[in-house]
């Protein structure tokens, strides 16, 4: 059976604030000019896309590895093969563009497409592939184990079944997903391995680049408002125009970790 790759863990920081403000130099010349042909929604309506980028406002984190022993990695990769063990739950780029950010528009009238064929999370060297997975409403998921070791999967879902369920070296497992929201997955066994999957009310989505940028096809001329939902950073929003010629102005939403308040000593 054919299977969908989306391109695409587990909260650590509750964050956010927002801004929209003049264009940092990590969004310039994404604005689109209407002048590129447009895609075609039927014979006689051309749509166009919207683009901006996401970025990172405030003093930057450090950058941390995960903490892995070589014995929890025992097995994960060949024998000469090295884990990655990059952090990807807060990717910043060297222009402070926010990788991994989901970006949806609702748009009125639209009707809900579901993929024909399940969507595939992978298990790939100890590591969900993708980390972040954009589904529709009403998607069936298929968690695959690549690997030569078992993997579990346990979600935290609120509003879908939750399950924690072993998938053995080779094996899979399939969910259908059937209500919006971010659903956060990790695996016990190799602790450093999580994921999400967004599982978003419309088909109109995109996730962020290593640069922070996004492109959103598909648009009508009109106005639209954009949600931004990072696991670490929380949600922004921004509002976005597109001309009658399609042109658009790139759009730049910021966010922030939340300052954590500090505690009084007692004296």
């Amino acid at each position: 059976m054919q299977r969908l790759a989306a391109s695409a863990g587990f909260v650590a920081l509750a964050a956010s604030t927002l801004a929209v403000g003049p264009l940092r130099e990590a969004c310039m010349g994404l604005a689109h000019t209407g002048e590129h042909p447009a895609q075609a929604q039927d014979e006689a309506t051309e749509t166009f896309p919207i683009t901006g980028c996401i970025v990172f406002e405030g003093e930057l984190p450090k950058t941390l590895e995960l903490r892995v022993s070589d014995a929890q990695a025992k097995g994960c990769t060949a024998e000469d093969g090295k884990l990655d063990k990059t952090d990807r739950r807060l990717l910043i780029g060297p222009k402070r563009g926010i990788a991994n950010c989901v970006v949806t528009i609702a748009v009125e009238g639209q009707e809900l497409r579901v993929p024909e064929q399940p969507v595939l999370l992978d298990q790939v060297q100890c590591r969900f592939e993708s980390h972040i997975t954009i589904v529709p409403v009403g998607t069936q998921v298929e968690y695959l184990n690549s690997d030569t070791v078992a993997h579990n999967v346990h979600t935290f879902a609120t509003k879908n079944k939750a399950i924690n369920n072993m998938i053995p070296a080779g094996a899979s497992l399939k969910q259908k997903l059937s209500e919006a929201e971010a659903v956060a997955i990790k695996c016990d066994i190799h602790p450093w391995m999580t994921a999400y999957i967004f599982v978003a009310e419309t088909n109109f989505t995109a996730l962020t680049r290593a640069d922070g940028s996004f492109t959103i096809p598909g648009l009508l001329p009109g106005d639209y408002k954009l949600e931004v939902w990072h696991e670490k950073l929380g949600r922004g929003k921004g509002t976005v125009s597109i001309a009658a010629d399609g042109a658009s102005e790139a759009i730049e939403i910021k966010l922030a970790l939340k300052q954590q308040p500090r505690r009084r000593r007692k004296r």
